[in-house]
């Protein structure tokens, strides 16, 4: 592998500094966080799902689960992008723990990227994907990387 950012790491990555780069204070952190949380959720899911995928057979099934998945995705990141601008950095601090599990939860999709595309058919399935369905409503590289 390259030390090339596939799109999906891209997008993933700029969630979490939309998120992180936006907000108040104090409670104000309760808000992003719960973007952050939400997700944080659904790059898991999105693993568990990648990671049922053998043969062209998991891949069909997967490809189902996962534009459902997109949907819940579009609405977290429109929730994110609601949240105002810029966020001070006392709040990026509170929120330092959500951002490094969601970096996790990316890197597990990442790998399951990377593992699927080794199999057969595996580049086809994930490129007929399109960028959308795995990373549809992600953002940018969160604070501090």
């Amino acid at each position: 592998m390259s030390g090339k950012r596939s799109p999906e790491t891209t997008i993933v990555l700029a969630l979490a500094v939309a998120v992180l780069v936006a907000g108040g204070c104090g409670d104000a952190a309760s808000s992003y966080r719960s973007v952050l949380e939400d997700q944080i959720r659904a790059f898991t899911d999105m693993e568990r799902i990648l990671a049922t995928v053998q043969d062209a057979k998991g891949m069909a099934a997967a490809q189902e689960k996962l534009t459902e998945l997109q949907g819940r995705s579009e609405a977290i990141a429109a929730r994110g992008r609601k949240l105002p601008t810029p966020m001070p950095p006392e709040v990026g601090e509170q929120l330092a723990k959500e951002a490094a599990a969601l970096k996790r939860a990316f890197a597990g999709v990442d790998d399951q990227r990377r593992r699927i595309a080794a199999l057969p058919g595996g580049g086809e399935f994930l490129e007929s994907l399109g960028p959308g369905t795995l990373n549809r409503g992600v953002g940018r590289e969160p604070v501090g990387n």
